[in-house]
């Protein structure tokens, strides 16, 4: 593989970028079966019963398997993402396998749902140094049910915001985005397998159809980074969230340190 490269003029401008070879072929060509295990399309997936609506599967954090989790804190990964949002990086969580079928006859041709992963009313200057990550095991073709993304938007969600207009925050509370002021059109994120698109919280965005009948199979991932090693410590100290154990018990001491975590996976108590 080549030395990681990113846009991130793009990233600021657009809101997202696209950053090809993120894992080794090999780790994506492993990697498949075990999603193909784990979410079959003729079953749901453990912990959420009568989820099959548009052919996606999930498999939630209690349920998370380290093989496929743990892909998200290889160094490339990381690399990228320090370029993106400067160093002293944490995950944020265990992150989630996604696999998305062929939309089920009676189902096709649904509405996307436009969306912001972030809340409206509590912006703040360290929100620019989230990120979040999706990592491809297959390269998407269009109409695939590629990720859909607003060129742009995170700029727009910021700016309604800011204005306090009450309409429009009415709307972002609803998650409404359809003829949202300002804001472009969707485009599909066609990423090669391996590759991996990296978004901003405020970037407006959801997933189309897939309506071919190759599965769209995606690993999902956040981060965010800090001013100092210092203020990562604080943070690191001050939040308990947890991790899957599963998830924890896999890791090396480079990937606990990565995710700010002890053996079983509560926040590591620094200070």
């Amino acid at each position: 593989m080549t030395a990681v490269q990113v846009d991130r003029e793009q990233f600021l401008r657009q809101g997202f970028v696209v950053v090809p070879e993120m894992l080794w072929s090999e780790e994506v060509t492993a990697a498949r079966p075990v999603f193909e295990k784990l979410l079959p399309p003729d079953r749901d997936p453990p912990g959420m019963p009568d989820y099959s609506r548009n052919g996606r599967r999930v498999l939630i954090v209690e349920h998370a398997e380290p093989a496929l989790a743990n892909l998200c804190l290889r160094p490339r990964l990381v690399e990228a993402v320090e370029q993106l949002i400067g160093p002293n990086v944490l995950s944020n969580g265990t992150g989630q396998a996604v696999m998305t079928y062929k939309s089920p006859p009676g189902h096709e041709r649904f509405e996307p749902g436009f969306h912001v992963d972030w809340d409206c009313d509590a912006l703040s200057p360290e929100d620019r140094r989230y990120v979040g990550c999706a990592l491809h095991f297959n390269t998407m073709r269009s109409g695939g049910g590629a990720l859909m993304v607003c060129p742009g938007s995170h700029r727009v969600f910021e700016q309604a915001v800011k204005s306090r207009a009450p309409d429009l925050r009415r709307r972002m509370r609803a998650q409404d985005y359809t003829g949202f002021p300002g804001l472009a059109g969707p485009v599909e994120a066609l990423v090669p397998a391996g590759g991996a698109v990296f978004y901003h919280p405020y970037l407006v965005h959801d997933r189309s159809e897939n309506m071919l009948d190759v599965p769209r199979i995606i690993h999902f991932g956040a981060f965010r980074s800090f001013e100092s090693t210092d203020e990562r410590t604080r943070w690191i100290t001050s939040h308990e969230r947890e991790f899957s154990a599963r998830h924890v018990a896999a890791m090396d001491d480079r990937e606990r340190a990565l995710c700010g975590v002890d053996v079983k996976g509560a926040r590591l108590k620094l200070v």
